[in-house]
């Protein structure tokens, strides 16, 4: 057996060479796109793996099989003879005087193979792809004799398209002499080889040094942190590692990161020696945060604390790529979702402006997703790529929250499948960002609310009806929110795998009980008080039958949460003290006392109105 039928037939060889080698016979072009300008392991004759170039496998395969040439053409450089001394016939070459050559030379007797590159950039309507369709209908195969056998073969063209979708979808339809093939990014066993070659090299000594099972960790941990990598991707890591005079064998995960995220100088919030002990002291500061909701946080620590640790997804083949941590926060409106996120962010990354924050809504209808992703080529807003993706590549730390999940659109949903479990994205533009440095969160109020219609007249009534109410009890509003949550996905969506993506990281919040809604309004009012010292230099002093007056009021509906609590203190205090205060030359330096609250009935609008009894001192 020769080295090239050796070759052709390990495994870790790209299916793409093995195609060349066995359908040269009957197939006259090649088209290969994707991964084309990786490079790909080649075993020699000891048996040990090197990398080596597109064009150098391929002239390998074909000299092996008794071709003599090589040429190359690009749009770029014109025409190249591999392997040659690099001289090229001067580009532009005319149109119809490359497609003379190429039929010309494919008619010779003499084995020669063409390789048109960057064929992308290649206008569709060019002699050249009329040319060539026509010689992938019309070309006959020459007939060679070797030892006393007669073997049929082609003189192949080779199409380089640097997206499959850049191939004109009229060329050579239905001609089943061309053949086509998508090249993928390397598997797992490619890497796994690669990334021992690359250590090797990169950290020498202490690679050799080390005991086999050691060499075998980093390894494994620089193979599986590098899916989706092509192999020069992870050439490149190897490099970065190895210029880095800080980076030892056992930092290559880090190495791995920077590249990532493109932050070269290895700054990891996530390896910060405060971050831990910021963790443990965190519960209590969150819950002083988000009221109430004790049970909740205490789930949503529990995930950072995973998160934190770099275990999140521990039990997937995967989780190397996966986001650090996922939260999908359901519960009534009002309650802290949002502000439990932001808190989060807060106790992570020293605030609250590393969460970036996309509110769903905005991406209800069809083609929002080019928004969050970036277009594909050729439609508006390409040039400029997506919210998400440029948000990502300029923050890759960071706490990313989806509110209101439950109102975006279909095709989004999707997207996160691949989020969550591979931790990147593609953008329109063909920019891939990672997630696995981020924390992602979704809101929903899924499983509160229910919409019935019913028919009046000819119009179809959308109305809705609670599912839970404040005063049902914890435990039956949990089971309701997470069968809410459940059936919304399996059977309204149909996407049960996004669910089961998210596993057991969805925490429900509670209602607000009335015990908590004293709190929350106590908070408001010393953010009032604060308010209003902080813009006019004034004291506010509210007497105990207002207070009482104010909480009373606020506390008959907690259907709306804190933010309905909220809502009802700006109708009888705040709206009333503004226009008291307005009237005023001013009030720098007095105090501000509230002596009654009076109901003024109902305004024009239908809201309730009020007036305050003021004291000013």
């Amino acid at each position: 057996m020769s080295q090239i039928d050796a070759i052709m037939k390990d495994r870790i060889t790209p299916r793409w060479a093995r195609d060349i080698y066995s359908l040269l016979p009957i197939k006259s072009q090649f088209i290969f796109s994707g991964n084309i300008r990786d490079t790909f392991l080649v075993a020699s004759e000891k048996g040990e793996y090197a990398p080596i170039d597109f064009y150098s496998l391929v002239w390998m395969v074909l000299r092996d099989m008794g071709f003599k040439k090589l040429e190359i053409f690009d749009p770029i450089d014109g025409l190249r003879v591999f392997p040659g001394d690099g001289k090229t016939v001067p580009a532009p070459m005319k149109d119809e005087v490359l497609s003379e050559r190429i039929v010309k030379k494919l008619e010779e007797k003499e084995r020669v193979a063409i390789v048109i590159d960057f064929a992308s950039r290649i206008d569709k309507a060019s002699r050249l792809f009329t040319t060539c369709d026509k010689l992938a209908t019309c070309l006959k195969p020459e007939m060679l004799k070797e030892n006393n056998e007669t073997h049929a073969f082609y003189n192949p063209i080779i199409w380089l398209f640097d997206n499959d979708r850049d191939i004109p979808p009229w060329y050579c339809a239905g001609n089943h002499r061309v053949h086509r093939l998508d090249i993928p990014r390397p598997d797992h066993d490619q890497r796994l080889k690669l990334a021992s070659i690359r250590l090797k090299r990169a950290f020498e000594v202490e690679f050799e040094s080390s005991s086999d099972e050691v060499k075998k960790t980093y390894t494994d941990i620089f193979a599986n942190m590098s899916e989706g990598f092509a192999l020069s991707e992870m050439t490149d890591v190897a490099n970065l590692a190895k210029i880095m005079d800080d980076i030892k064998l056992k930092d290559i995960d880090d190495a791995v990161r920077s590249y990532k995220t493109g932050n070269p100088a290895l700054e990891n919030p996530w390896n910060g020696g405060g971050l831990r002990e910021s963790i443990s002291k965190s519960e209590e500061e969150i819950n002083n945060r988000v009221c109430g909701q004790r049970s909740a946080v205490r789930h949503a620590v529990d995930i950072l604390k995973r998160s934190v640790m770099g275990l999140n997804g521990a039990h997937a083949s995967s989780s190397n790529n996966r986001p650090r941590g996922v939260l999908f926060l359901a519960g009534p409106t009002g309650v802290g979702k949002t502000e439990l996120a932001k808190a989060l962010a807060t106790q992570l990354f020293g605030n609250e402006n590393a969460m970036i924050r996309f509110d769903m809504s905005e991406f209800s209808h069809d083609h929002s997703d080019a928004r969050l992703l970036g277009a594909p080529p050729g439609y508006v807003g390409y040039e400029g790529g997506g919210e998400l993706v440029n948000a990502i590549r300029q923050k890759p730390f960071s706490l990313v929250l989806f509110d209101e999940i439950e109102k975006a659109n279909g095709k989004i949903l999707d997207k996160f499948l691949q989020i969550l479990e591979d931790g990147r994205i593609t953008s329109g533009k063909g920019e891939t960002v990672y997630f696995s440095e981020c924390v992602i969160v979704f809101t929903s109020n899924l499983g509160i609310m229910k919409e019935k219609r019913r028919l009046v007249g000819d119009e179809v009534v959308v109305e809705t009806e609670p599912i839970v109410k404040c005063t049902d009890d914890p435990a039956e509003v949990r089971k309701k929110v997470k069968e809410g949550v459940k059936r919304h996905f399996t059977s309204e969506l149909r996407r049960p795998e996004l669910l089961n993506r998210l596993g057991d990281n969805i925490v429900v919040f509670d209602f607000i009980q009335p015990d908590v809604a004293d709190e929350i309004i106590k908070i408001m009012l010393g953010k009032i008080t604060g308010r209003l010292n902080e813009e006019h230099n004034a004291t506010l002093f509210i007497n105990p039958e207002s207070k009482a007056m104010l909480h009373e009021k606020c506390k008959q509906d907690l259907s709306n949460g804190g933010r309905g609590i909220g809502n009802c203190l700006e109708t009888m205090l705040i709206n009333p003290l503004s226009r008291a205060l307005f009237a005023q030359v001013t009030v720098k330096d007095k105090t501000v006392t509230v002596t009654g609250i009076r109901k003024m009935g109902a305004s024009e609008s239908e809201s309730e109105t009020y007036e305050l009894d003021l004291q000013l001192s």
